[in-house]
């Protein structure tokens, strides 16, 4: 094996290392900058996967030592930008009170006047569950349809969809 392969094989290896020392720690082994940095940061890392996956194996297959770096590049930098799309969606989910005024959500355990109960809602492919509290001195009961009026991760106020909906005149897009 000569300088290429280990230059592949050491940014395979390292990209390696850093993700499992990322993972056994619970993701503080790594810098976090502000903003969109952690997405950044993990998408560097799985460039530097694949750029020496992509230099190694154009290597086995006898690519020139020369011609294996463009193939590493490019394999580097399709990998960055697809981990890059994914988990910078991911990221921008926040749970803020305006994303989640007006979400519809269903009780997953009943909400009294005086005792809270869970919501859990989808979005983006996951479901979200969260505390709830009803806003008004009204109760309901499990799998009912809610609207989330107002709160944060913590705790939410969900009033009826069915009367939101009565309110505005939609009955027609009312479910049972």
């Amino acid at each position: 094996m000569d300088m290429f392969g280990y230059i592949y094989l050491g940014s395979f290896i390292f990209g390696i290392v850093l993700t499992v020392a990322d993972w056994l720690t619970g993701g503080t082994t790594l810098p976090r900058p502000a903003e969109g940095g952690n997405a950044r940061m993990e998408a560097l890392i799985v460039a530097l996967i694949w750029f020496g996956v992509g230099g190694f194996v154009g290597m086995l297959a006898g690519v020139e030592d020369w011609w294996s770096i463009p193939g590493a590049l490019l394999s580097g930098t399709i990998s960055f930008i697809i981990a890059l799309f994914f988990l910078l969606r991911d990221e921008k989910d926040d749970l803020t009170p305006q994303t989640l005024h007006g979400q519809v959500a269903r009780v997953s355990t009943p909400i009294s006047s005086t005792k809270a109960g869970e919501v859990v809602f989808w979005r983006k492919g996951t479901a979200h569950v969260l505390p709830a509290l009803c806003l008004e001195s009204s109760a309901f009961e499990m799998n009912d349809q809610v609207v989330i009026v107002n709160g944060n991760r913590e705790l939410v106020y969900v009033e009826s969809l069915a009367k939101l909906l009565k309110e505005v005149g939609a009955e027609k897009w009312m479910t049972s």
